[in-house]
């Protein structure tokens, strides 16, 4: 739990370390011994950003632009080994998003979780399909504002996935729907419960 101060400094200082020490996903010694190196599996679902506060944070409660822009920095040295980003729950927005997908192994991760976070739109979801084009697993679940545009980037430039989960994404219809099946041919699991 990070005790709510004042000092927004102090307060993503805390954070940092809830992420980098008690987060299991963060592998200390690094995947071949080197140290800060992020594991396969980095999980910030759920996590309770709204201790943190900074002029440069878009939202009071959520993950904000100047964590997501450290965090995509930190992975842009650290981050080869990752496959799989959980950002659940996390309220990551479009910016952030884009800020966090910049680092440039972003192609190689497989998984990537944004269910939940409802603030994300076609513009983010523009950002995961020019930056994670390896992806196999793709989690949309209550993302409220996408639309069919926003599935047809990620159709058009995420050929391998294998799953995407649509569930009450009441703005995507039969044409974003259609779009991922035509555009993806290893599909093996579509979730689109609550679509149009």
């Amino acid at each position: 739990e990070i005790s709510h101060s004042n000092s927004s400094k102090n307060d993503w200082t805390a954070m940092k370390d809830k992420i980098f020490t008690s987060n299991s996903s963060i592998n200390q010694g690094g995947l071949d011994n080197t140290p800060g190196v992020v594991s396969e599996d980095f999980d910030l679902s759920g996590t309770d950003f709204s201790g943190i506060d900074s002029p440069r944070t878009m939202r009071r409660n959520g993950l904000g632009i100047s964590q997501c822009r450290s965090i995509g920095r930190g992975l842009h040295f650290g981050g080869r080994c990752l496959r799989v980003l959980n950002l659940r729950e996390s309220r990551v927005e479009d910016k952030g998003l884009e800020l966090l997908l910049k680092y440039r192994f972003a192609n190689l991760l497989q998984h990537l979780d944004l269910s939940r976070c409802e603030e994300i739109t076609d513009r983010g979801l523009s950002a995961v399909a020019t930056r994670c084009v390896g992806l196999r697993v793709l989690a949309l679940e209550c993302c409220f504002s996408i639309t069919d545009l926003g599935v047809k980037h990620i159709a058009k430039r995420c050929p391998n996935l294998m799953s995407v989960d649509l569930t009450r994404c009441a703005k995507v219809s039969d044409v974003g729907i259609q779009s991922i099946i035509s555009s993806c041919e290893n599909l093996e699991k579509l979730i689109l419960s609550g679509c149009k």
